[in-house]
């Protein structure tokens, strides 16, 4: 049987298998975070044995009945489940739940209040208080160096076993509306759902945020992952993209390490053919962190919208193509102000402190800018003759901080691949 159909075949069987769960009521954070819930479910086995699952669960602030709308949430690489994260949603009267998808549990009391350094003292791989017999981890992220491996040994396919498990506690949930349950993805989460959305066809929308598909077309330092050939043949998700036709909010930062923004781009061009509700945010000054992945008001906004809260973001009626661009925007927002982000040079990649935060490689390349003229829903510019690649940010006022769309990333030169 080939990879991908062994692949199909068992992610479809366990969106049918219930998810039993146990509260942890000695791991409920407290303070600012009481009210979430701790929580471990079953996972599909590995090496013989069943694995458990550590997640922060929580409800609307001040619900009161009814069927609330709900999130799953996938942490990045480093990361863990987020109580933080989890109450962002709460406090915007969504349920969420947010798990850990790299077979770490909580040691401390609060484990899922904090990101940054000194986090093994208060997360570990190991069962500890949760040992059950019978029972083991699931694997750690190995940046898919078990692709060529049976699958049951492969992290991507416990980390896709976990998000669907998750999305089923949710819709098993009295108090949740099911048709109203969105998957939101950081960094290595936002890959997992990326491919996670060609196979769990339950979701309403997704938010996938730096990481995406078409991620071998990429040139980001961990672009060249997708590039392999057992990955390749496994885990693109842009394989998948004619089976999703949900809305997606493609959220990237404009000058990422891990990832670069052709592959986003590439992922809103096959997903919005399916749906035209699916939206693309390339935001410059973003930066690289859980904090600053669950951040940008657009997430909530593309939420709201999509279960029937508020109107939809701006959307673009054609994508510009040369350095003549021209191009209608249909918004019940008032639009605000449309800028070109551009670069005068391919695009490339180097090994280098580009902002004070230690040598990575980054884009070599500083934006441009350039204000477009804007006249009702109608807007255009000419871009300088020396410009390699750019793409158009369209600021809107939807009583919220500073949101956008873009268009694509529109290269005029063959962008040099490389790591």
């Amino acid at each position: 049987m080939e990879i991908k159909t062994e692949i199909d075949i068992k992610l479809s069987k366990i969106t049918n298998i219930e998810t039993k769960y146990k509260y942890v009521p000695e791991y409920d954070p407290d303070g600012e975070f009481e009210g979430i819930r701790a929580i471990v479910f079953d996972s599909m086995p590995y090496r013989g044995k069943k694995t458990k699952v550590f997640g922060y669960y929580g409800m609307p602030d001040g619900y009161n009945g009814g069927k609330a709308p709900a999130v799953v949430l996938l942490h990045g690489g480093g990361g863990h489940a987020y109580a933080p994260w989890v109450k962002l949603w709460n406090r915007r009267g969504y349920a969420a739940v947010a798990i850990d998808t790299t077979g770490f549990m909580p040691c401390k009391k609060n484990a899922g209040s904090r990101e940054g350094g000194g986090d093994e003292d208060f997360w570990k791989r190991e069962l500890g208080d949760f040992y059950e017999e019978g029972y083991t981890l699931p694997p750690d992220n190995d940046h898919m160096d078990t692709a060529g491996k049976p699958l049951e040994e492969q992290w991507m396919y416990h980390a896709l076993s976990a998000a669907i498990k998750a999305n089923t506690f949710l819709r098993n949930e009295s108090c949740i509306d099911k048709n109203r349950i969105g998957v939101v993805g950081i960094s290595w989460g936002g890959v997992i759902t990326s491919i996670l959305i060609g196979y769990d066809k339950r979701f309403s929308f997704a938010v996938p945020v730096y990481g995406s598909g078409f991620l071998g077309e990429g040139i980001g330092e961990l672009c060249g992952i997708f590039r392999r050939n057992e990955v390749k043949k496994a885990w693109l998700a842009e394989d998948n993209f004619e089976n999703v036709n949900i809305p997606v909010l493609w959220l990237a930062w404009n000058d990422d390490s891990p990832f670069s923004i052709q592959s986003n781009s590439l992922s809103y061009n096959a997903t919005q053919k399916n749906n035209s509700d699916c939206r693309l945010v390339l935001r410059n000054k973003m930066f690289h962190k859980h904090r600053c992945g669950w951040t940008p008001e657009e997430i909530y906004l593309f939420a709201d919208s999509v279960v029937g809260r508020c109107a939809k973001m701006p959307e673009l009626l054609s994508q510009p193509s040369g350095r003549e661009i021209c191009f209608k925007v249909k918004s019940k927002y008032k639009l605000q102000k449309a800028t070109a982000y551009y670069i005068t040079s391919p695009m490339t990649y180097t090994s280098f402190d580009k902002h004070g935060d230690g040598e990575r490689n980054y884009m070599s390349e500083q934006w441009q800018t350039m204000t477009c003229d804007l006249t009702e829903d109608r807007i255009s510019c000419t871009l300088p003759e020396n410009c390699c690649g750019y793409y158009v940010e369209v600021a809107f006022d939807a009583g919220r901080r500073d949101t956008v769309v873009t268009t694509e990333f529109i290269q005029l030169y063959d962008t040099v691949l490389g790591m």
